[in-house]
């Protein structure tokens, strides 16, 4: 497959007739993310985040393509079934505090996406990985079985509620965490859709399971966030002697997520350098690169940020 990469423009209204419903629109590169610059004489626009020249020739052909076909072009929209979270968390911890007093489950009224079980897929495809675990689940466990596990159901409830409001999957649970994917056509989608979840997941957290449990004098929980982006096809495999099958992701890319997962701070969301090099630039500029020991990625100077 060819090498991915990302393009950022500023979309101005100029003029809208909405009698024929058409609207005049500017499109250029986003002064944000780009410098002009020269380099051996020849002009072009640097990534300031990427540190990629994109000569002026290039830049000026995807923009004749943009406006040409503007009107035939596939247009892709991922946004979450919540419109915003602080209203969402707010409503959720009123009923998760009443679920646990109660017990009974109160479904948020925004639909998540309904899950479906992964299917095999030998064609390599890409898709974004997020590993999400509970920060030392074992000791928690230990000093009080009781209150933990009902803490942890809160939160695979809650967290795994908002992955599908985001668009996403849960593949599966992992002991005291899980793991989800989200698999789009449109690459910057899902990019931009994994950060903006990694994000919700630590403020529905704090804004909401725990001041949740707090009340009902539960263990209190802390999280990480691993996230990458690459290439995945999906294998089942069998045990024919016991019957044992599963489908699964063969992808470097969720094990990156893993890795980079198991070396966040409490509370961090942590993104590796393939997601971030296709997110918008309203993203990037909440990013900064961390120290990561990169030795058994097999990729010389790989590269993780934090989200901020």
């Amino acid at each position: 497959m060819d090498i991915l990469g990302r393009i950022d423009f500023s979309i101005t209204p100029l003029l809208v007739d909405e009698d024929n419903r058409r609207i005049q629109i500017r499109i250029e590169p986003n002064a944000d993310r780009y410098k002009v610059i020269k380099i051996n004489g020849e002009s072009g626009y640097l990534d300031l985040y990427t540190s990629t020249f994109i000569p002026e020739s290039m830049m000026c052909s995807a923009l004749e393509q943009m406006s040409s076909r503007f009107g035939e072009m596939s247009m892709h929209s991922l946004s979450p079934a919540i419109k915003s979270l602080p209203p969402y968390s707010r409503t959720r911890l009123a009923s998760v505090t009443k679920q646990l007093t109660n017990g009974i489950y109160e479904a948020p009224p925004e639909e998540a996406k309904t899950h479906v079980d992964l299917q095999e897929f030998t064609k390599e495809k890409y898709v974004a990985f997020l590993s999400v675990d509970i920060c030392k689940s074992t000791l928690l466990r230990k000093l009080n079985p009781e209150s933990f596990d009902k803490s942890h159901e809160v939160f695979i409830q809650e967290l795994a509620t908002l992955v599908g409001l985001y668009n996403g999957t849960v593949l599966k649970f992992t002991g005291d965490g899980f793991i989800a994917y989200i698999d789009y056509p449109a690459f910057t989608a899902q990019a931009d859709t994994a950060i903006a979840l990694g994000k919700a997941l630590i403020y529905h957290l704090v804004n909401c399971i725990n001041p949740a449990i707090n009340a009902n004098g539960l263990t209190e929980l802390s999280m990480r966030v691993g996230i990458e982006f690459g290439l995945a096809r999906a294998k089942t495999f069998s045990v024919q002697a016991t019957g044992k099958s599963q489908t699964d992701f063969i992808s470097d890319a969720l094990n990156f997520a893993v890795k980079i997962q198991e070396s966040c701070e409490v509370n961090e969301v942590r993104v590796g350098q393939s997601l971030r090099d296709l997110l918008h630039e309203s993203h990037l500029k909440k990013l900064s690169q961390v120290n990561y020991d990169s030795s058994d990625t097999g990729q010389d100077n790989y590269r993780v940020y934090s989200l901020h």
